[in-house]
């Protein structure tokens, strides 16, 4: 398969469920490690164990493995996703977890009201296209949170990030390789040189996704949950691994944990 120009980032997603790697909907590939330091983190934070009762809910579960992992914790684990293209392979690839895969929008979700008790939405406000569609999929977490629900909302940028880390590479695929060699090293960049190589010569895609995120700083954020009556308990900065293994904290991107209120 050629090399594809995504024209919006759910197309995006939905062209990277074709591949061979279902990480590839995660948005981290390969970096499974730091999947599971993002969900150990969330786990606490929502108050997910081996006793919780909990309806889970996770909107744009990627790869599913976020909801996978968490669904021995909960009652009931339902994973979203916007694209029929992306649940047909959540379904065959998870087929027999405990976990319910369903095609839906963060801004509409198919969902009732009142239904869950812990809602997570990792990595996705930042992809939405308007503060419209941010109002609207925060209208719709509280919408189906039971009252007293707490609600996860996850790496969220507060600036233009190709500005702050010097990604002017715009669609260049040698730019962008030279930028994974200099932020994250020789070991990162073989990787993304293979992924360029087997997209020339196999049927594996890779797809350039939009640059344009959702930028909001975290006190224009808490305002727009507020509005919304939500409460915010918490922020803090995104953690993930460097190159090292080592956790780091994000320069630019926060996570919130908000709750309806009872």
């Amino acid at each position: 398969m050629p090399i594809i120009k995504a024209r919006s980032h759910r197309d995006v997603y939905r062209l990277r469920a074709e591949s061979g790697d279902i990480h590839e909907l995660s948005g981290r590939g390969a970096d499974r490690a730091t999947t599971e330091l993002v969900t150990r983190e969330i786990a606490g934070h929502l108050g997910l164990d081996a006793a919780s009762r909990a309806d889970l809910l996770d909107i744009g579960c990627g790869d599913g493995s976020m909801v996978v992992m968490l669904a021995p914790l909960v009652r009931r684990a339902v994973g979203i996703a916007p694209s029929h293209e992306e649940i047909k392979r959540l379904r065959s690839h998870h087929k027999g977890v405990a976990v319910e895969f369903l095609e839906g929008l963060a801004e509409d979700l198919p969902l009732p009201d009142a239904s869950f008790d812990r809602i997570i939405m990792h990595g996705v406000v930042t992809i939405l296209p308007s503060t419209e569609i941010v109002v609207r999929a925060l209208a719709e977490v509280k919408r189906i949170a039971r009252p007293g629900g707490l609600i996860w909302i996850g790496s969220l940028p507060d600036r233009d990030e190709a500005a702050f880390y010097g990604r002017t590479y715009g669609d260049s695929i040698t730019g962008w390789l030279w930028f994974v060699l200099r932020r994250q090293g020789l070991r990162a960049a073989w990787r993304a040189t293979r992924r360029v190589l087997s997209a020339l010569v196999s049927s594996e895609p890779l797809v350039i996704q939009p640059k344009e995120l959702y930028v909001c700083p975290p006190e224009c954020f808490r305002a727009m949950a507020e509005e919304q009556g939500l409460e915010v308990l918490w922020q803090g900065r995104v953690r993930t691994l460097a190159p090292t293994g080592q956790a780091a904290e994000s320069e630019t991107r926060f996570n919130f944990l908000l709750r309806r209120p009872d």
